[in-house]
């Protein structure tokens, strides 16, 4: 039996099962239609492996994804009325497409419509397509978030989302009850059968950027202005969102000690001023002193093992958030020979039943969560 073909028509769409519809665009139409809300950051598209991948038009690379909303809803304060669209797959071939860096541009597109009838259906839909364990790093999926949520970083470190892991001990030591004892690495209740692993990650990641964003764009800001360097590891990226759940602020206290250990202050003379690490601790050391040392000094013996690896995290951790707010409450003039009684673990114990002065909580959005 012969096959027979029937050209596809241009602004009608074809009904392939419930909520699935296929149509034929052309490329002028697509090129308006915006990324969906939490799309993550385009500059992946620059990577060699996706421009080798994408630098070429092949047939398939004709084929996409928009996300079409049945009914009004809110997301992040914003209201979207019905029939709003989205771009849900191809928006890194769209962007090249736009800058040129292809051999072609198609003139039309095979648009696949997905229908919801709320902005989370649509969510969920994305996260079908677009996976964090495979086509999407963790970091990518923070600044998705931070573009949806209108937040614009100003230092590479927080532009790139490279703060999952702080992200993550930050929930796992503030809040276990809400983020679980793995933080962000949490896995789903057992009887939430529905909900995959990586479903119920991203879930978690946004509502921990909902939950301490202040956190994080003070940080952003407060690195920005003060300096930043490689010695700040996600550790100490950890200690300093704490601190300001914890203080609400960053003292000029902190923000001096922030300049000296990463060798961003200096002094009458305009020369470079690093704060002073001796061996010796009879004369005791104040805040800056001691995370320098820590953070440089190879021939000492650290206070933090294991560090960069998951056994060094709570002391790390521990360790910096003691300093910062030796700092903040006492000031860099204060020197001390040794670590506070008892440790930094039994102090960090203590440290975490603090008032939260830094944090507004959302409790509608939290119990909808």
């Amino acid at each position: 039996m012969k096959t027979e073909i029937i050209p596809m028509k241009m602004g009608v769409w074809y009904l392939f099962d419930n909520g699935i519809y296929v149509g034929k665009m052309p490329y002028t139409e697509y090129k308006t239609i915006p990324m969906w809300i939490t799309q993550r950051s385009l500059t992946r598209a620059q990577k060699k492996s996706v421009l080798d991948y994408l630098q070429r038009l092949y047939p398939t690379h004709k084929i996409v994804i928009i996300g079409h909303l049945l009914e009004d809803d809110e997301w992040e304060g914003v209201e979207y009325k019905a029939d709003t669209e989205w771009l849900i797959d191809s928006n890194t071939r769209r962007h090249l497409w736009e800058l040129g860096q292809t051999d072609e541009v198609p003139e039309n597109l095979l648009v696949v419509r997905l229908d919801g009838k709320t902005l989370e259906e649509i969510r969920d839909i994305y996260w079908t397509i677009d996976n964090p364990s495979a086509a999407e790093q963790a970091a990518e999926v923070v600044t998705g978030i931070f573009r949806s949520m209108k937040v614009t970083p100003l230092t590479p470190k927080f532009q790139k989302g490279g703060i999952v892991t702080a992200l993550s001990f930050l929930c796992k030591y503030h809040d276990p009850e809400t983020f679980g004892e793995m933080g962000l690495w949490s896995n789903p209740d057992e009887d939430d059968e529905d909900i995959s692993k990586n479903t119920h990650k991203r879930s978690l990641t946004q509502l921990a950027v909902q939950t301490y964003k202040d956190a994080i764009v003070a940080l952003d800001k407060h690195f920005h202005k003060c300096g930043f360097d490689k010695t700040i590891d996600q550790a100490m990226i950890c200690a300093y969102l704490f601190h300001y759940v914890k203080h609400g602020e960053y003292n000029e206290n902190v923000e001096l000690l922030t300049e000296l250990v990463t060798e961003n202050h200096t002094d009458v003379n305009g020369d470079i001023e690093t704060p002073p690490t001796p061996n010796s601790k009879k004369s005791g050391l104040n805040a800056a002193s001691w995370i320098y040392r820590e953070n440089t000094k190879e021939s000492y013996t650290k206070e933090i093992l294991d560090r960069g690896k998951r056994d060094g995290y709570p002391k790390g951790v521990a360790f910096f958030c003691y300093w910062l707010n030796t700092a903040a409450t006492k000031g860099l003039g204060y020197k001390q020979k040794q670590a506070p009684t008892g440790g930094y673990l039994e102090w960090f114990e203590q440290y975490k039943k603090q008032e939260d002065l830094g944090l507004e909580y959302d409790y509608d959005y939290l119990d909808a969560a």
